[in-house]
Protein backbone atom coordinates (compact mmCIF):
# COMPACT_ATOMS: atom_id res chain seq x y z
CA UNK A 1 0.00 0.00 0.00
CA UNK A 2 1.24 3.53 -1.18
CA UNK A 3 -1.13 5.70 0.73
CA UNK A 4 -5.16 6.06 1.06
CA UNK A 5 -7.82 8.37 -1.10
CA UNK A 6 -9.93 10.97 0.97
CA UNK A 7 -13.73 11.45 0.27
CA UNK A 8 -15.89 13.55 2.24
CA UNK A 9 -19.28 12.86 2.98
CA UNK A 10 -21.67 14.47 0.83
CA UNK A 11 -24.15 17.46 1.76
CA UNK A 12 -26.74 17.14 -1.03
CA UNK A 13 -28.70 20.16 -0.08
CA UNK A 14 -25.36 22.29 -0.61
CA UNK A 15 -24.25 23.25 -4.45
CA UNK A 16 -22.60 26.21 -6.08
CA UNK A 17 -25.84 28.68 -5.64
CA UNK A 18 -24.51 29.44 -9.72
CA UNK A 19 -24.86 26.11 -10.92
CA UNK A 20 -28.59 26.13 -10.63
CA UNK A 21 -28.52 29.72 -12.31
CA UNK A 22 -29.86 29.14 -15.92
CA UNK A 23 -27.59 32.22 -17.06
CA UNK A 24 -24.34 30.55 -15.76
CA UNK A 25 -21.67 30.16 -17.38
CA UNK A 26 -19.90 27.66 -15.41
CA UNK A 27 -21.41 24.83 -16.45
CA UNK A 28 -21.23 23.31 -20.27
CA UNK A 29 -24.53 24.07 -22.42
CA UNK A 30 -24.88 20.86 -23.96
CA UNK A 31 -24.28 18.01 -20.65
CA UNK A 32 -24.49 20.91 -17.64
CA UNK A 33 -21.45 19.64 -16.60
CA UNK A 34 -19.05 22.25 -14.16
CA UNK A 35 -16.84 23.62 -16.40
CA UNK A 36 -13.77 24.54 -13.57
CA UNK A 37 -13.17 21.74 -11.31
CA UNK A 38 -11.97 24.79 -8.73
CA UNK A 39 -14.64 27.29 -8.82
CA UNK A 40 -15.38 28.69 -5.65
CA UNK A 41 -18.50 30.79 -4.98
CA UNK A 42 -17.95 33.06 -2.13
CA UNK A 43 -22.06 33.10 -2.41
CA UNK A 44 -22.78 29.65 -0.62
CA UNK A 45 -24.56 29.86 2.42
CA UNK A 46 -23.33 26.20 4.33
CA UNK A 47 -23.85 24.92 8.03
CA UNK A 48 -22.91 21.52 8.45
CA UNK A 49 -21.97 19.10 11.41
CA UNK A 50 -18.61 17.48 9.76
CA UNK A 51 -15.33 18.56 9.43
CA UNK A 52 -14.66 17.57 5.96
CA UNK A 53 -17.44 17.39 3.64
CA UNK A 54 -18.61 18.14 -0.38
CA UNK A 55 -21.06 19.92 -1.89
CA UNK A 56 -23.57 17.83 -4.71
CA UNK A 57 -20.95 19.49 -7.21
CA UNK A 58 -17.86 18.03 -5.54
CA UNK A 59 -16.35 20.92 -3.69
CA UNK A 60 -14.51 19.28 -0.66
CA UNK A 61 -15.56 22.19 2.28
CA UNK A 62 -13.69 21.70 5.96
CA UNK A 63 -14.65 22.98 9.38
CA UNK A 64 -12.13 25.76 11.17
CA UNK A 65 -11.45 22.42 13.14
CA UNK A 66 -9.76 20.71 10.32
CA UNK A 67 -8.15 23.91 8.72
CA UNK A 68 -6.66 25.06 12.28
CA UNK A 69 -4.77 21.22 12.16
CA UNK A 70 -4.01 21.16 9.00
CA UNK A 71 -2.35 24.23 9.11
CA UNK A 72 -0.50 23.37 12.79
CA UNK A 73 0.93 20.85 10.83
CA UNK A 74 2.62 23.38 7.79
CA UNK A 75 1.73 21.13 5.32
CA UNK A 76 2.39 24.51 2.25
CA UNK A 77 0.66 22.98 -0.61
CA UNK A 78 -3.25 23.18 1.10
CA UNK A 79 -5.41 26.70 0.52
CA UNK A 80 -8.38 27.18 2.52
CA UNK A 81 -10.78 29.80 1.19
CA UNK A 82 -13.64 31.28 3.00
CA UNK A 83 -17.36 29.81 2.08
CA UNK A 84 -18.38 33.04 3.43
CA UNK A 85 -18.04 35.87 6.53
CA UNK A 86 -18.35 33.66 8.79
CA UNK A 87 -15.41 32.51 8.60
CA UNK A 88 -16.07 28.61 9.75
CA UNK A 89 -16.17 26.85 6.68
CA UNK A 90 -13.52 26.72 4.01
CA UNK A 91 -13.16 25.67 0.42
CA UNK A 92 -10.07 23.35 0.61
CA UNK A 93 -7.44 22.41 -2.17
CA UNK A 94 -4.01 21.05 -2.79
CA UNK A 95 -2.34 22.69 -5.34
CA UNK A 96 1.23 21.42 -7.07
CA UNK A 97 1.06 18.17 -5.61
CA UNK A 98 0.17 15.81 -9.15
CA UNK A 99 0.22 12.04 -8.63
CA UNK A 100 -0.11 9.94 -12.17
CA UNK A 101 -2.47 7.23 -12.25
CA UNK A 102 -1.68 4.23 -13.93
CA UNK A 103 -4.97 4.07 -15.88
CA UNK A 104 -4.49 0.34 -17.52
CA UNK A 105 -3.73 -1.17 -13.46
CA UNK A 106 -6.80 1.03 -11.90
CA UNK A 107 -9.13 -0.47 -15.10
CA UNK A 108 -9.80 3.86 -16.17
CA UNK A 109 -12.10 3.79 -19.58
CA UNK A 110 -13.69 6.85 -20.92
CA UNK A 111 -17.18 6.90 -21.83
CA UNK A 112 -18.25 9.39 -24.80
CA UNK A 113 -17.07 12.65 -24.63
CA UNK A 114 -19.38 15.69 -24.71
CA UNK A 115 -18.97 17.68 -28.60
CA UNK A 116 -19.06 20.96 -26.59
CA UNK A 117 -16.61 20.89 -23.66
CA UNK A 118 -15.16 17.19 -24.40
CA UNK A 119 -15.68 16.46 -20.48
CA UNK A 120 -16.39 12.10 -21.01
CA UNK A 121 -19.40 11.94 -19.94
CA UNK A 122 -18.69 9.19 -17.53
CA UNK A 123 -15.37 7.60 -15.99
CA UNK A 124 -14.98 3.95 -15.48
CA UNK A 125 -12.00 2.65 -13.08
CA UNK A 126 -11.88 -0.60 -10.57
CA UNK A 127 -12.36 -0.40 -6.88
CA UNK A 128 -8.49 0.15 -6.56
CA UNK A 129 -6.51 2.88 -7.14
CA UNK A 130 -2.86 2.27 -8.68
CA UNK A 131 -0.30 4.83 -9.08
CA UNK A 132 2.63 5.20 -11.27
CA UNK A 133 5.35 5.52 -8.93
CA UNK A 134 7.70 2.79 -7.17
CA UNK A 135 7.61 4.15 -3.81
CA UNK A 136 4.80 5.09 -1.09
CA UNK A 137 3.90 8.65 -1.79
CA UNK A 138 5.40 11.65 0.95
CA UNK A 139 3.93 12.71 3.64
CA UNK A 140 1.13 15.29 2.71
CA UNK A 141 -1.76 16.08 0.49
CA UNK A 142 -1.57 15.16 -3.53
CA UNK A 143 -4.13 14.75 -6.44
CA UNK A 144 -4.61 12.71 -9.60
CA UNK A 145 -3.73 13.30 -13.14
CA UNK A 146 -7.30 12.27 -13.69
CA UNK A 147 -10.45 13.74 -12.94
CA UNK A 148 -13.72 11.64 -12.10
CA UNK A 149 -17.06 12.38 -12.33
CA UNK A 150 -18.33 13.95 -9.26
CA UNK A 151 -22.38 15.14 -8.96
CA UNK A 152 -22.07 18.08 -11.44
CA UNK A 153 -18.58 18.36 -11.92
CA UNK A 154 -14.84 17.01 -12.68
CA UNK A 155 -12.67 17.00 -9.93
CA UNK A 156 -9.20 14.95 -9.07
CA UNK A 157 -9.63 12.65 -6.22
CA UNK A 158 -7.20 13.54 -3.11
CA UNK A 159 -4.98 11.42 -2.27
CA UNK A 160 -2.55 11.46 1.28
CA UNK A 161 0.82 9.91 2.11
CA UNK A 162 0.66 6.92 5.21
CA UNK A 163 1.63 9.59 7.50
CA UNK A 164 -0.61 11.96 7.17
CA UNK A 165 -2.83 9.15 7.57
CA UNK A 166 -2.18 8.06 10.76
CA UNK A 167 -1.78 11.77 11.90
CA UNK A 168 -5.84 12.58 10.62
CA UNK A 169 -7.12 9.04 12.37
CA UNK A 170 -5.75 10.64 15.64
CA UNK A 171 -8.11 13.67 15.11
CA UNK A 172 -11.45 11.95 14.59
CA UNK A 173 -12.70 14.25 12.11
CA UNK A 174 -16.24 13.71 11.10
CA UNK A 175 -17.20 13.21 7.58
CA UNK A 176 -13.55 12.15 6.45
CA UNK A 177 -13.43 8.86 4.79
CA UNK A 178 -9.77 7.54 4.61
CA UNK A 179 -10.53 3.65 3.70
CA UNK A 180 -9.33 3.62 0.19
CA UNK A 181 -6.35 2.50 -0.38
CA UNK A 182 -3.69 3.24 -3.22
CA UNK A 183 -1.53 0.62 -4.37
Amino acid sequence: MKGKAITASVNKKYALMEFFDSDSRLKCPECECLLDPYYRSLRIEFNSHYDFSCTYDGVFITSKRFKEYIQSMSYKNLIFYPVNENNIFFYFQVMNSVVVVDKNKTGIKYDKKCKTCNYPSQIFGGPKIFIDQAEPLADGFHTTDTYWRTGSGYRPKILIGLETYEKLKTQKFKGLDMARNIF
